[in-house]
C-alpha cells in the first residue's frame, strides 16, 4: 500500500529478493527484487518472464551531458511492474507479465497474511490484484508460470537521427501501424519512437534469427525514408536484455541507483480503430514544430492479446505512451 497524499503508507520491501523455482515450474519471486536480478536468475534455469526492458533516456542533445542518467531494466521494481501491466518485447507472444502471475503471498490492511492466493482462493481479490495490487493489500511474493526462454533471439534498430520532416515521420507511422496490424508476427516485438529533437526509430526483439527477421520486417523496409542507421544483432535471450538494458548491467546488487522523475501519459488504440492519417500529421506536425526547452519521447507499442498462450478474449491493441523527463534548460 502507498500513496502520495498525506497519510499515506510506503513500505519499503528490498528485503523480499529471493528467486525461487518449485518442482512444479512456478517462480516465487519476492516483491523487493528487480527485472535485473530475476532475469539472470530465471535465465540460468532456461526460463524467463515477458517483462519490459525499459531502455536508456538519455539527453535528446546528441547524447550530451546534460541528461545523462539511465533508466533500466536493472532497477525497475517487480512489485510495480507486475501489479500495473508491465509490457515488454515478448509480451506479443508471451503476454503481460501480470498474466503470467498464478498466485500472490499478501498482507491484508486488518494485519491478516494469506499464502498463495489464487483465483480459487478469494477470485475478487484475486482479479483485485492483477491490475491495482498496491489499492488492495501489500503483496510479498509474487507466483508466476515462467516459459522457456526461446534458443535465439535477434535484437534490431532502425534509427533516424533528426533527417526526417513531420511528414516523413507521419507516412512512416503509418506504415509501421499498418504492418503491425497486418503483418507482424507474435515473434516480433516492435516499438516506433520519437525524440526530441525529430528523431525517430523502430527498435525492438525479434524471438529467431536475424535472416528470419529480415524476411519478415521486409514489407517495412519498403516504407522506410532513406538515410537511417541499422543495427541488428543475433544472440540468445540473455543478450537481448543486456542489448536493450543501454549498456547498464542487469544485476544492480551493490550498485547504488539515482532518482529520476518525469511525467507519463499512455493512451490505447483498438487495432479496428487505428489512429486516421489526419491525426498522424497532426501529432507530427506539433511534435517537431512545438518549441519547448523540455526534453520528450513518445514510445508507440503494438500489443496483441490474441496472439499469446495466456490469451484473453479482447481485440489487438496498440499503445502510444508519451514520457516527459524533467527540464534540463
Amino acid at each position: 500500500m502507498g500513496g502520495s497524499e498525506d497519510g499515506a503508507l510506503v513500505v519499503d520491501l528490498r528485503a523480499f529478493k529471493a528467486v525461487n523455482v518449485g518442482e512444479d515450474g512456478t517462480a516465487q519471486v519476492g516483491a523487493g527484487t528487480t527485472l535485473g536480478l530475476v532475469a539472470l536468475k530465471l535465465n540460468d534455469l532456461g526460463l524467463g518472464l515477458p517483462h519490459g526492458t525499459c531502455r536508456e533516456l538519455l539527453c535528446p542533445c546528441v547524447r550530451c551531458a546534460l541528461y545523462a542518467h539511465r533508466i533500466s531494466q536493472a532497477w525497475v521494481g517487480v512489485g510495480g511492474h507486475t501489479s500495473y501491466g508491465g509490457f515488454g518485447y515478448a509480451g506479443r507472444k508471451y503476454g503481460l507479465l501480470v498474466e503470467s502471475v498464478v498466485a500472490f503471498d499478501v498482507v491484508l490492511s486488518n494485519g491478516s497474511v494469506i499464502s498463495k492466493l489464487t483465483r480459487a482462493v478469494d477470485k475478487d481479490l484475486f482479479w483485485a490484484l492483477k491490475g491495482s495490487a498496491g489499492s488492495f493489500a501489500i503483496v510479498t511474493h509474487f507466483y508466476f508460470r515462467p516459459f522457456k526462454t526461446p534458443a535465439v533471439a535477434t535484437t534490431y534498430s532502425y534509427a533516424w537521427d533528426g533527417s526526417l520532416s513531420s511528414g516523413q515521420a507521419a507516412k512512416l507511422f503509418l506504415a509501421w501501424q499498418k504492418f503491425g496490424a497486418t503483418a507482424a508476427p507474435p515473434e516480433l516485438g516492435i516499438v516506433l519512437s520519437v525524440f526530441k529533437p525529430a528523431k525517430v526509430d523502430i527498435r525492438g526483439t525479434f524471438y529467431g534469427t536475424a535472416q528470419q527477421l529480415e524476411r519478415v520486417l521486409h514489407p517495412l523496409f519498403e516504407s522506410f525514408p532513406k538515410g537511417f542507421k541499422k543495427d541488428v544483432q543475433q544472440g540468445g535471450w540473455i543478450d537481448s536484455l543486456n542489448y536493450h538494458s543501454g549498456g547498464v548491467p542487469l544485476d544492480s546488487a551493490g550498485s547504488s541507483d539515482s532518482q529520476n522523475d518525469f511525467y507519463v501519459k499512455s493512451l490505447m488504440t483498438p487495432a479496428n480503430k487505428p489512429l486516421t492519417p489526419g491525426s498522424v500529421a497532426a501529432f507530427f506536425d506539433y511534435l517537431f514544430k512545438s518549441t519547448t526547452s523540455t526534453n520528450w519521447f513518445c514510445e508507440s507499442l503494438k500489443y496483441d492479446e490474441s496472439s499469446h498462450s495466456h490469451q484473453l478474449p479482447q481485440s489487438k491493441r496498440s499503445s502510444t505512451e508519451g514520457r516527459v523527463p524533467p527540464s534540463t534548460s
